[in-house]
């Protein structure tokens, strides 16, 4: 069955209606989420933030909160010069290394790479 050409004008400006707010949408959020981000490191006083590695979690906490991942969310660790980035499931981790100790660095290439071996 073919359409009128007034049925397919409507058709192309639903579509195109349905486009503007796909990216509407798209743009709010975006917003939104770096509006909510800015707010957190602007609530914080300090940005340090401290990491604890024991053996069944990688910990860390600021002054706004604390958050515990456990090892067997890791997948991945790659090494730069100036930082590390740890892969988990779905995310990734980027840590300087500016101010870590070595031992700190092997005990978490240690936990990774037994989380790999497994």
């Amino acid at each position: 069955m073919w359409l009128h050409c007034a049925d397919l004008s409507l058709l192309l400006f639903a579509m195109l209606l349905l486009n503007i707010f796909c990216l509407f949408l798209y743009v709010f959020s975006y917003f939104q989420l770096r509006y909510h981000t800015i707010k957190t490191f602007k609530r914080m006083l300090s940005h340090d933030v401290k990491i604890r590695l024991d053996d069944s979690a990688f910990s860390i906490s600021d002054e706004t909160g604390q958050s515990s991942i456990y090892w067997k969310q890791f997948t991945e660790l790659w090494k730069q010069p100036d930082f590390i980035v740890l892969y988990l499931q779905k995310k990734s981790l980027t840590i300087p290394t500016t101010s870590l100790s070595k031992e700190f660095m092997d005990f978490l290439e240690s936990k990774i790479q037994k989380r790999k071996n497994k």
